[in-house]
C-alpha cells in the first residue's frame, strides 16, 4: 500500500489525517518511531495538546515511547504486536513508557477512554 492509498484509506473511515513515516530507521529523521516528530506535526496542523492525547498502539518500544516523549496519554493494544512486545520486549522500554492501560484490542481501549473521562 502506498502511502496515498493509506492516507485515502484512513479518511474514507473519517479520519481527519494519518501520518506515516517514509524514512528508514537508520536515516535519523524525527518522524520515525519512537522520536515524537509525526505526533508533534499532528499537534501543530491541528493545534492539539498532545498531554490531552492518547496514542493507542501495539509496539511498546516505539509506540509507547513516543507517546511518552510528548506527554500523551499511553494504550497498548494486545492485538498486532501488542501482546509480543509485553511478553517478550517490554524489558526495553516499559519502564520509561509502561502504558496507562493495556487494552485487549482497539474497542476495549476507546471504551477505557471514555470511562475515565467522563
Amino acid at each position: 500500500m502506498t502511502e496515498q492509498e493509506f492516507q485515502e484509506e484512513f479518511i474514507s473511515y473519517g479520519f481527519d489525517a494519518a501520518y506515516v513515516c517514509p524514512h528508514e530507521p537508520e536515516e535519523g529523521c524525527e518522524c520515525h518511531k519512537p522520536r515524537p516528530g509525526m505526533l508533534q506535526k499532528a499537534a501543530t496542523e491541528h493545534e492539539l495538546n498532545l498531554r490531552h492525547c492518547a496514542v493507542i498502539g501495539d509496539v511498546g518500544s516505539t509506540d509507547m515511547l513516543a507517546a511518552a516523549a510528548v506527554g500523551s496519554i499511553r494504550i497498548l493494544v494486545e492485538t498486532g504486536w501488542g501482546k509480543q512486545s509485553l511478553e517478550k520486549y517490554r524489558h526495553k522500554w516499559y519502564e520509561q513508557a509502561s502504558p496507562d492501560y493495556v487494552a485487549k484490542d482497539l474497542l476495549d481501549a476507546v471504551k477505557w477512554l471514555i470511562g475515565n473521562n467522563s
